[in-house]
């Protein structure tokens, strides 16, 4: 059977290996400035500028390690077991909104938080021989803004009138022993006398591991009064002190939040005044909660920054490196793509220094992706190991080696990226359709009722049959079979449209392949939807609402997008591949536009036809197979939302009454330097991995650090 054809959005050049030994690489010069060199790398998994959490959760197959890291060096202060999990969070202000003896009405209200949006605790403690439940939300930076969430809390928590009340970090000492076992004996006394008391794990000054009990968690001075005289009150012989506010400490709370078996785990509070607590184990593999469970070789440390929980991975550099090569590419790619993505990702680290003033790095695409121990693999090892050591530079020193999925066959200059040039970086062909050859095609059909969607090739049959304008139907396989906007699947941005059950039948209008990183469709969006992208991305955006056209105004060596209107007018970004985020975040900047608000069809021997200002010869064909003539301008007198239009060549496409915008496009990423891909076709073609440097960066070369 044969389709109407889409047209590509961008002609992609043919790529044979002759082409490539056309452009053999560039040798540069021997002398080149010095290079950085980094033992060790510290890696934000958790971080105010790139997003954190109010706790982190460790533990270890083997036992944990918790301390403090000290100018003179770490501290170990207590273990946990194996596989033993320890919360860690900063001794900032929380608002506590229950106690009871009721577990079931603690996780109600625990779980009722947690849907409302708030990160709430769930503490277990005793008072008087009884077990108590405890439910917190936190933690806040400041007592102000704990109190306006108290008050937002409030309702959930049925409070009549009033609010709760703030906790903080103000506690009393009242006792320090030699051993953990007499501290907590202590902290058991005072809990039978109605006196919260926690553990506590510091060092004296002589730099010796002590354990104190702690009461109070008061967030003012005038309640940290009242909570020493209530204690007095209950135990008069009780001996207070006020804790070294600029010493480090871990308070010890049990945290039954994950549990609802009642089961618990220490939660270990840290002084927000400078203080970095560092876990460690004997073998590889601390393993972080909250970062979907990955787990980390070397250590971590966990410290406030900018008021919010910092969690830092610190280890070698080089075992860094294992992972970066296994998340980027992944395991079972040609070696010689691995040691290229070794080489890059090392070069890239060094050039960011200490980026994030106590990191040097994050672990997400911002930068480069690091998953752990858990994205690891032998291969990706190897071609760490096998390039020791070894950068990319230029006559300047180390260059900075962008890189990213799939060019879509043509990488970007640099100025269509950045606005500028970069001496390093021009527009190369790149062998990147591998990924397509595997995809399975998707039909774009029409259903009875005029929705238009894609429905994937495997579900359907090719009935044979036609309707009167000679489109082909087909039947579905299937029931419960979903139809999306775009030839892709992913619920949360491209979810079902309809659904069609077995033996349905519908018309097809075209057949792509599943949208993937070398070509991919996007949309349609509402101009609505346009509009609030533009002007939540786009500084002083002044265009007219509604938006009724949008235009690709100028494009790159490459083909990229470099300048665009909206209903005529400029729409002004810092560089020209923030179109991407822009349009609503597009995978690249090689797009075509299509408007369903307009239309221009070809009719025979070459003549245009406008959709609505044509006056005949134009179609509207539904799902349904019937064919209806246009017999004038006026698009009223066609029924429906979604107009498929028909010319005498009977070429379809989808037109609106209301302006909708789809895109079409190739590559996934910025295009600049080398594409994942086009380096794993290039190692196919036995290319080793200094010759797929040097195809992708100019007048570079490869040096040991």
């Amino acid at each position: 059977m044969s389709l109407l054809h889409r047209s590509q959005p961008l002609i992609v050049s043919i790529l044979v290996a002759a082409c490539f030994l056309a452009s053999l690489p560039f040798q540069a010069d021997s002398s080149y400035a010095a290079i950085p060199k980094l033992d060790r790398i510290r890696v934000s998994l958790f971080i105010d500028k790139r997003g954190t959490v109010p706790s982190v959760t460790l533990s270890s197959p083997q036992s944990l390690q918790i301390g403090i890291r000290l100018p003179e060096g770490n501290r170990d202060l207590l273990s946990a077991g194996p596989n033993e999990s320890v919360r860690i969070s900063i001794d900032q202000y929380r608002v506590k909104l229950l106690e009871t003896q009721s577990a079931a009405s603690a996780r109600n209200l625990y779980n009722k938080l947690e849907d409302s949006g708030f990160q709430p605790y769930l503490f277990k403690g005793s008072r008087k021989g009884a077990v108590v439940y405890q439910v917190y939300i936190g933690n806040f930076a400041s007592s102000d803004e704990a109190g306006k969430a108290a008050a937002t809390a409030a309702g959930i928590a049925g409070y009549a009138s009033g609010t709760p009340v703030v906790a903080g970090p103000l506690h009393w000492i009242a006792g320090t022993f030699e051993t953990e076992a007499q501290a907590s004996a202590r902290a058991n006394g005072l809990s039978l006398l109605g006196i919260d008391a926690y553990p506590a794990y510091h060092q004296n000054s002589q730099g010796k591991a002590v354990y104190s009990v702690w009461i109070g968690e008061a967030s003012t001075q005038a309640q940290l009064n009242e909570i020493k005289s209530s204690a007095l009150k209950a135990a008069p012989d009780l001996q207070l002190v006020k804790p070294d506010t600029n010493a480090p400490y871990l308070l010890k709370r049990e945290d039954a939040s994950f549990s609802s078996s009642g089961t618990v785990m220490e939660h270990l509070f840290f002084n927000a005044n400078g203080e970095k607590v560092w876990a460690s184990s004997a073998s590889p593999g601390i393993r972080v909660q909250e970062r979907y469970r990955r787990n980390y070789r070397g250590g971590i440390e966990v410290s406030q920054y900018n008021g919010k929980l910092a969690v830092i991975n610190e280890l070698p550099f080089e075992q860094y490196l294992y992972s970066v090569v296994g998340s980027e590419m992944g395991s079972g790619w040609p070696l010689e793509a691995l040691k290229a993505q070794a080489v890059v990702s090392r070069t890239y680290a060094l050039t960011l220094g200490l980026k994030y003033k106590i990191a040097n790095i994050s672990d997400t695409t911002y930068d480069q992706a690091y998953f752990g121990m858990d994205k690891e693999s032998a291969d990706a090892i190897t071609a760490v190991d096998k390039t020791k050591g070894e950068v990319v530079v230029n006559k300047d020193g180390l260059i900075t080696p962008f890189y990213y999925s799939n060019s879509g066959g043509l990488t970007a200059d640099a100025s269509e990226v950045w606005g500028s040039p970069l001496s390093y970086i021009k527009s190369v062909p790149s062998p990147d359709q591998d990924i397509q050859d595997k995809k399975l095609s998707w039909y774009r059909i029409v259903l009875p009722d005029g929705k238009v969607g894609y429905i994937r090739s495997d579900f359907v049959k090719i009935t044979g049959r036609t309707n009167p304008a000679g489109l082909p139907i087909l039947e579905s396989l299937d029931s419960g079979i979903n139809v999306r906007s775009a030839p892709y699947v992913d619920n949360n941005s491209n979810g079902p449209i309809a659904q069609v059950n077995v033996g349905d039948s519908f018309v097809a209008i075209d057949k792509v392949p599943e949208s993937n990183s070398f070509s991919w469709i996007r949309g349609p969006f509402t101009a609505e939807e346009i509009m609030a992208s533009i002007n939540a991305n786009v500084s002083a955006s002044s265009i007219p609402e509604p938006l009724l056209t949008l235009n690709v105004t100028k494009r790159g060596p490459s083909g990229r997008v470099m300048d665009m209107q909206a209903n005529g007018q400029e729409i002004k970004v810092s560089r020209p591949d923030s179109y991407r985020t822009v349009m609503n975040g597009l995978p690249s900047t090689r797009f075509d536009v299509e408007e369903t608000g307009r239309y221009t069809v070809l009719g025979a021997k070459g003549t245009k036809r406008s959709f609505p200002e044509s006056k005949g010869g134009l179609y509207a064909v539904s799902g349904s197979s019937s064919v209806s003539s246009e017999t004038g301008s006026d698009v009223s007198q066609l029924t429906g939302d979604n107009l498929l239009l028909m010319n005498e060549n009977r070429q379809v496409r989808l037109a609106t009454r209301q302006p909708e915008f789809r895109f079409v496009g190739l590559g996934y990423g910025h295009g600049l330097g080398m594409s994942q891909w086009g380096a794993r076709a290039l190692a196919e073609l036995q290319y080793d991995y200094k010759y797929i440097l040097q195809y992708y960066y100019k007048d570079i070369s490869i040096v040991k650090e």
